[in-house]
């Protein structure tokens, strides 16, 4: 693993500790602010550098102390793959450049933690997968690279299920993360890294990708807001496939304004993903110009309830969310989805057709960029997963999801096909109308609806690897609740997770804004608006503060 060496880690280690020292015995400025790391937003950050209390290679530093102290080590999160090896050189120069010219936007010196199926330079790519273990990618995927060009330092790859085809948080290359609320419990996935590294504040900003819900899950029971932005907003050219029609990438963070400031730089065209020409004339360059909104009075919100009665504690949560809405002046309307969009039995259908029809298309489109050695096809991927032994001592891979990808090999019928042209066009359009028909017909501006019906369960210690799923309902409860995240991913429309609150053991529970194609800036206003009319989530007790995690500007 491409973790802190002995010698990087003392040098970390004696680094952050001399930070410590630095900041805690650092006068006073007068009049300033003071903030904990752990509730420090993007703009926190920038402040302290401008005021000179801070430094990009002192907050790196920080980083690597709290991934020392809490991922490899006390409650062993185990979300960290690997470790950009020159991410404190790039801190330092990034603070030569701020003083030299001034800072080239928010960004400027923040740290991102990215899921390990989107293409870094510095680190390999293994989509969680022994079989891709050491590929390194020839260059970043776009979203990366306009990251680094706004001043981000990637700092870490983080884990995922295997080629982000679970949802339990385990890889074969890396294991099983936990949620930092509770290490006996699941971060869910597929992005599961990403939103435990948010939870335990390894880095205040994280990438995650959503196929039917694997940024949004993490991202609800880590407590952090996160975003699957509209088709065509972010590029998906350098992203190891999971099913590419409904495949995004997108920002996670512990602070609406953080998704406002990270999102506006990956936006643009880029010719390696043909949907972002969608975008074109639909983009914003910086959506922090759409904070700030502190009342909701003259705005409708359908309120979903598909999902609810299924767990008390989230229909608690709910309820409690919605009351937040309504004293910040938003009109509440119940809403219900039609039967064509809220159908699980539909949105299977539509979904197996194209993602088994355009698997092995994608799939070897990307493993064909890799160096000699890789897979080629995905048929060679799953053959060679099902026949990987992992090391001794090390955890054994996926045999449900290479199973899955073999068969995956030959059921598509072709990407002309009309099978998978009526579900690629017609279904989605079915759903997508039916979507926009209760906008209209309700008059409503926003939908809201409780992200995930229950929240979540106890890590289960053979689910990767059986193909079990969420243990089945309490006593007494019929259904486990219809979930409607992967609405927003056949529609392509976006959907903004908020915590909301946390279950009676301690988890967190949340909420999801829903909203046309390209209404980011409404969201984001929106969830804004939701955060400030609240108290924060209380903290993690698993990964509390240490020394010089506070620091004045």
């Amino acid at each position: 693993m491409a973790l802190l060496n002995a010698g990087t880690a003392a040098r970390a280690a004696g680094a952050a500790l001399w930070l410590g020292a630095a900041l805690l015995g650092a006068a006073p400025v007068a009049g300033a602010a003071s903030v904990e790391l752990s509730r420090a937003s993007v703009a926190d950050i920038g402040a302290a550098y401008a005021a000179g209390t801070l430094s990009a290679e002192q907050l790196v530093s920080l980083y690597l102390q709290r991934i020392q102290a809490y991922d490899q080590a006390g409650p062993r999160i185990n979300a960290v793959i690997a470790l950009n090896p020159h991410a404190l050189d790039e801190a330092r120069a990034l603070d030569r450049e701020r003083r030299q010219k001034g800072p080239r936007g928010p960004l400027h010196g923040i740290p991102v933690v990215v899921k390990d199926n989107i293409d870094t330079v510095e680190m390999p790519t293994t989509g969680g997968s022994f079989v891709l273990a050491g590929a390194q990618p020839q260059a970043d995927a776009p979203i990366i690279r306009r990251l680094r060009e706004a001043g981000a330092i990637i700092l870490a790859k983080v884990n995922l299920d295997d080629f982000a085809a679970g949802g339990a948080g385990f890889s074969s290359i890396h294991g099983q993360t936990r949620n930092p609320y509770d290490p006996d419990f699941t971060p869910l996935g597929s992005s599961g890294g990403s939103g435990a590294a948010l939870a335990a504040w390894l880095a205040p900003l994280a990438l995650g990708t959503d196929t039917g819900g694997s940024l949004r899950s993490p991202s609800s029971v880590g407590g952090v807001y996160g975003l699957k932005p509209t088709r065509g907003l972010l590029s998906r050219d350098g992203i190891i496939p999971t099913c590419y029609s409904y495949d995004a990438a997108g920002p996670m963070a512990r602070h609406v304004s953080d998704l406002a400031a990270m999102l506006g730089p990956m936006t643009g065209y880029e010719p390696g993903d043909a949907d972002t020409a969608d975008s074109l004339g639909k983009t914003h360059r910086d959506y922090r110009v759409f904070l700030g909104r502190r009342s909701l009075d003259g705005l409708r919100i359908g309120v979903l309830r598909e999902g609810s009665g299924a767990d008390a504690d989230v229909d608690a949560a709910f309820a409690q969310a919605l009351e937040r809405l309504r004293k910040l002046g938003a009109e509440l309307v119940d809403v219900a989805y039609p039967p064509q969009v809220v159908d699980p039995a539909t949105r299977r259908a539509i979904v197996k057709v194209v993602c088994d029809t355009e698997k092995a298309v994608y799939f070897d489109a990307y493993l064909g960029r890799l160096a000699p050695g890789y897979p080629k096809t995905l048929a060679e991927l799953a053959e060679r997963g099902l026949a990987l032994r992992a090391p001794q001592g090390t955890w054994s891979p996926y045999p449900v999801v290479y199973a899955g990808l073999a068969k995956r090999v030959t059921s598509g019928q072709g990407m002309s096909s009309l099978a998978y042209r009526s579900a690629r066009e017609h279904g989605v359009a079915m759903v997508a109308d039916g979507v926009l028909g209760v906008f209209e017909q309700q008059r409503v501006d926003v939908l809201v609806y409780p992200t995930r019906p229950r929240p979540p369960h106890r890590i289960i210690a053979d689910e990767p690897l059986t193909g079990r799923g969420v243990p089945p309902p309490p006593p007494g409860v019929k259904s486990i609740g219809v979930g409607l995240t992967n609405i927003g991913n056949i529609t392509g429309f976006p959907d903004l997770v908020a915590p909301a609150g946390l279950s009676r053991d301690g988890l967190p529970i949340s909420i999801s804004f829903v909203g046309p194609a390209f209404s980011e800036p409404l969201l984001i206003g929106v969830a804004d608006a939701y955060e400030h009319g609240g108290p924060p989530l209380p903290l993690p007790t698993h990964t509390p503060p240490l020394p010089g995690e506070r620091f004045r500007y």
